[in-house]
């Protein structure tokens, strides 16, 4: 019985018609006994003999991110001239999917290719059809991370992605994209396709003109750039396009998809933050009750504006807004006093108009990096954008203790630190001209707010310290045991915020638990009363309960 033949392996072939062509010149005089080589190169590959020559270079300095000419014509032992007039042989190879084109004369053999030889096999793209939406997505992701990674030349990059989309076509997204551009559209749709993956995968609405580098070869970089400037893109044209935003105005460097565009090819994706994933949300459902008591002026706007949040009354304000080309958006400002009940009462107005709340938090988004932190606060708006759209109920936007952002611009700012501040600034003025959406930032210190920011809130509300009759209803509520008398001698006698009153309770009731008490100790309540104020000179002796 005959023994079954071994299979030749690519790899073994490859390696000896390089050992042939070491310094050969190129000279197939030389390299007679690679004739067979040449002819399982052919069988296995598709390619002839100076592919063959050319191929085994490249898949032995595989290791090299950029392989130059000079590199091939140094194991041939001839001049770059020389290779340069076989450059039509190399292209053939781009063109077969074996070798990727980086720029002008460079080149490099995709990972995907070597593992396919390591197997003994021919790399073919495959055929992939009938995807679900998560899975032309992830595709399409993925093509973008091999292009950015020199993995794939533009080339075959675009005709991938035509591919992919023509053979998915029962999918929205493709057939839209398809329906959008001509079929032969290079300029369009990777950058199309570059912003939707970058959205559904990375909560990301941005390219530069740096990353148009990464994704276009030279030259359609160029004409992508240059259409860009112009405003003459199709998707541009279309709407479906805009700049992004840096300082509050028009960034001519970055470009975004505008929320129509977003909501229209994007719908069957889940855009919206999830509560559960979101550590800055808080759900109005997990907000305990709390009684609040406030002067008459404030309780009788609070009252105002949780009845305009609540949801139906709401929908028909917009409605009418819109309908007369006003603003949408609801812009609110509570300051005042600290421990006034300013957070507490957004808190209690989420709770009861039953929105979620989304809280920014400013020392987070201030980065050490330059340009981040302008980068991280257009990054929270547009998720919050796309928050609104996707919700029944849009969530509150809380500003809490907002007094480091809404001050006075510096004028000629001149350090780094001064100019990010001002950028930030610009930006959040931006944002809310145009927010869909519900704004309360709150704030103790309103004296050095920039001007720009006062004219954006709609609504402000200034929450004074409590009034004596207050103050006595806030002292019943958290320290009931005490009688009609003392509430009323202790309201007269310290002028307390409502938080003040808090804090105060709380220590008595730790007291009486340490104590095992239940009456309070009206020397110890005088005591925590003195302790609650710094300064000496504010402390009240002698309330002669």
């Amino acid at each position: 019985m005959a023994k079954k033949q071994t299979e030749t392996h690519i790899l073994d072939v490859l390696e000896e018609i390089l050992n042939i062509a070491q310094n050969s010149n190129l000279d197939f005089a030389k390299m007679k006994n690679a004739e067979k080589l040449f002819e399982i190169c052919q069988e296995k590959l598709g390619i002839n003999s100076l592919q063959s020559i050319f191929f085994a270079i490249l898949v032995d300095l595989g290791s090299e991110d950029n392989i130059i000419i000079s590199q091939i014509s140094e194991h041939l032992g001839c001049r770059p001239i020389k290779i340069m007039r076989h450059l039509d042989e190399i292209e053939d190879l781009v063109k077969k999917s074996l070798v990727v084109k980086v720029r002008t004369n460079t080149f490099r053999v995709p990972s995907y290719v070597i593992t396919s030889l390591k197997d003994n096999k021919l790399y073919t793209p495959e055929k992939i059809t009938n995807l679900t939406n998560q899975q032309l997505i992830s595709e399409l992701d993925n093509l973008i991370s091999l292009r950015e990674e020199s993995e794939i030349d533009f080339e075959l990059f675009y005709s991938s992605i035509m591919s992919l989309l023509e053979n998915n076509k029962q999918i929205p997204l493709a057939n839209k994209i398809l329906n959008l551009t001509d079929h032969d559209d290079k300029l369009n749709i990777p950058l199309l396709v570059y912003l939707c993956t970058s959205n559904v995968f990375y909560s990301r609405n941005e390219i530069t003109m740096y990353e148009i580098n990464d994704i276009y070869d030279r030259h359609n970089a160029k004409l992508v750039k240059h259409y860009l400037m112009l405003s003459c893109m199709t998707l541009q044209v279309n709407k479906i396009i805009e700049n992004s935003y840096s300082d509050g105005f028009a960034d001519r460097e970055s470009y975004k998809l505008t929320e129509t565009a977003k909501n229209d090819f994007l719908q069957e994706f889940d855009l919206r933050i999830s509560a559960s994933k979101d550590p800055n949300r808080l759900n109005y459902d997990s907000i305990s009750e709390k009684q609040l008591f406030y002067n008459n002026k404030e309780d009788i706007r609070i009252k105002q504006l949780t009845e305009i949040l609540e949801q139906n009354k709401l929908k028909k304000i917009v409605k009418n807004l819109e309908k007369n080309n006003l603003r949408k958006g609801f812009t609110c400002l509570f300051y005042g006093a600290p421990g006034t009940g300013k957070t507490e009462s957004v808190y209690q107005i989420a709770r009861k108009t039953k929105r979620d709340i989304i809280q920014i938090n400013i020392a987070k988004i201030k980065s050490m990096w330059v340009g981040e932190s302008e980068k991280n606060i257009k990054n929270f708006f547009d998720a919050y954008r796309t928050t609104v759209e996707s919700s029944d109920v849009a969530p509150i936007l809380l500003f809490n203790e907002a007094d480091a952002i809404i001050t006075k611009r510096n004028a000629g700012a001149g350090s780094a630190v001064d100019k990010m501040e001002n950028s930030l600034q610009n930006i959040i003025l931006q944002e809310m001209e145009n927010i869909n959406g519900i704004l309360i930032a709150t704030s103790n210190l309103v004296e050095n707010m920039d001007k720009a920011f006062e004219r954006r809130f709609l609504y402000k509300i200034k929450f004074e310290k409590p009034e004596t009759q207050i103050k006595q209803k806030i002292w019943k509520s958290m320290l009931p045991t005490l009688t009609d008398n003392q509430i009323e001698t202790i309201a007269k006698k310290y002028d307390f915020s409502g938080g003040q009153i808090e804090n105060i309770a709380r220590k008595i009731t730790i007291a009486n638990i340490l104590s095992n008490k239940k009456r309070i100790d009206t020397d110890l309540l005088q005591q925590f009363c003195d302790d609650e104020f710094l300064d000496l000179n504010s402390r009240k002796k002698n309330v002669g309960f």
